[in-house]
């Protein structure tokens, strides 16, 4: 095939994707009256064309710098990568390789290490000199074989503006947790069907907000509601068709309208783990129970390392291996009275030690663990392949009769087996303090981007919202925080 005819066809389909851009290198056939290809434009294209761009190896810069892949837009003659180099990449002596199919020049124009004036490159005699992308994006000047075409393109080298990895938290709605309680000592926050809601009380009257969608502080209605007598704010807990709350004298009280009404549903209880389905699950005497479903089971039979008390939420999951839901809780208190950093599975039936014999790999001992499922990112190194996996997040807890808080932050990717100290990217920043007992949820937020092109305009991103947790002193922060991992805000290749 002829390159002409090579040339037209792609033009050809340049103009059905709707690059009207080209309309202008079409003539009109006398006879037919149909738009054929002007060979003197499309000559135009082909003897100023790129046929490849990259970068050449500098382990000193980054390793594996040559494997960076770059897209070549011959319509709009640009040239960039569409996956960014990693934050903080040096990029002010990079050394490029260009591949044409002829031309008898080819020069980057760019801005002067040393000084703000332009100077040229001619890449034919000097292919090593180094090109400074730090101020931006350079010019490449391309020059036919016969020295009668030229086209410039613009050349970007794209590199993240934040570490892609890292897990930014933001403070929202003013910094305060929602809700219209004044100064609240204590709060718990429960997710109920697709709503959260947030109970908070100052000891003395109590409120409760509820949200779809909390991205936006406004979005929070809230409304003043009376709890039963001796109501301890840190049991509240959600099922999926009702709210439950314990008692000082141990009744499980049950509410079926959002905390407008109470009704007592059991006694004897001593600790709530979580809702589980319809289900909610805690300590009841010497086992635990569910109710109204009515599994239960010697505390003894669990093992010594069971907790009984100040445990993490217990966060309600699916997974690909079983087609029923589980869920999963970490840390607490023995019914020795010992600290545990064990972690349980919970089918509905029975509940299964996570932890491996020996306990290795398990969390630090400790009480009021934040626990929540999120997603990390392994970056390979060689090609920049990027592997999204599931990961369970595990954080804040008090350990020790001295009310140590803990300030790491674990992960695990094999749900629960073995916990890892995140890398320090995932770590809370200096202005989230340490604390114990907060909650934690993941909320989709549709994110949008102006600069999208189609079809990709916006995607889902998951948000991480804690909610309260108390200091060593069992003091509530009246705060309610966001985050997310920096590169689920990019916009998706495509």
């Amino acid at each position: 095939m002829n390159r002409y005819l090579t040339q037209f066809i792609i033009m050809a389909f340049a103009m059905f994707c709707g690059l009207s851009m080209l309309s202008s290198c079409n003539k009109e056939d006398e006879e037919t009256g149909e738009e054929q290809a002007d060979p003197e434009s499309l000559a135009y294209y082909s003897s100023t064309e790129i046929t490849s761009f990259s970068l050449k190896n500098n382990s000193k810069i980054l390793p594996h710098l040559d494997s960076v892949f770059f897209s070549i837009d011959l319509v709009d003659a640009q040239i960039y990568n569409a996956d960014s180099l990693p934050y903080g990449t040096d990029v002010s002596r990079m050394l490029v390789n260009v591949g044409v199919k002829s031309s008898s020049a080819l020069e980057i124009v760019m801005k002067s290490r040393f000084t703000d004036n332009d100077t040229t490159v001619n890449l034919l005699e000097n292919p090593n000199d180094s090109i400074n992308f730090a101020p931006g994006h350079v010019t490449l000047r391309i020059t036919s074989q016969d020295g009668k075409s030229e086209r410039m393109y613009t050349v970007k080298l794209n590199v993240h503006k934040v570490v892609a990895d890292s897990l930014t938290w933001t403070g929202v709605a003013g910094g305060r947790l929602p809700g219209a309680t004044v100064g609240p000592t204590a709060q718990k926050t429960v997710s109920l069907g697709q709503e959260l809601l947030c109970l908070t009380t100052d000891g003395t009257s109590a409120s409760l907000a509820s949200s779809t969608d909390p991205f936006e502080p406004d979005v929070w209605a809230s409304s003043a509601v009376t709890l039963p007598e001796g109501a301890d704010v840190n049991s509240f807990t959600a099922t999926s068709d009702a709210l439950y709350i314990l008692t000082a004298t141990g009744d499980l009280m049950r509410s079926a309208d959002k905390a407008a009404t109470w009704t007592v549903a059991d006694t004897g209880w001593s600790h709530i783990y979580g809702g589980f389905m319809a289900d909610v699950v805690g300590v009841k005497g010497n086992t635990w129970t569910c109710y109204p479903g009515g599994a239960s089971g010697t505390l003894s039979a669990q093992g010594t390392d069971f907790p009984v008390a100040g445990t993490s939420q217990l966060v309600e999951y699916s997974n690909e291996w079983s087609d029923v839901p589980q869920a999963m809780m970490v840390g607490g208190i023995t019914a020795a009275g010992s600290l545990t950093g064990t972690s349980w599975c919970f089918d509905g039936k029975s509940w299964m030690c996570l932890t491996l014999a020996n306990g290795s790999y398990s969390l630090p001992a400790a009480e009021g663990y934040t626990l929540f499922p999120y997603f990390t990112y392994k970056v390979n190194s060689s090609d920049f392949k990027i592997t999204e996996r599931s990961t369970w997040v595990a954080l804040g807890g008090k350990s020790g009769s001295d009310g140590k808080m803990q300030t790491k932050v674990y992960t695990s990717w094999d749900s629960g087996i073995h916990w890892l100290t995140a890398t320090a990217n995932l770590h809370l920043p200096a202005d989230v303090e340490p604390r114990f007992g907060a909650q934690a949820f993941v909320v989709p937020h549709i994110t949008e981007a102006s600069r999208a092109v189609a079809p990709i305009t916006s995607w889902d991103t998951p948000y991480v919202y804690m909610f309260g947790g108390y200091d060593a002193s069992s003091r509530l922060y009246d705060q309610l925080w966001r985050g997310v991992i920096n590169r689920m805000t990019f916009k998706p290749l495509q």
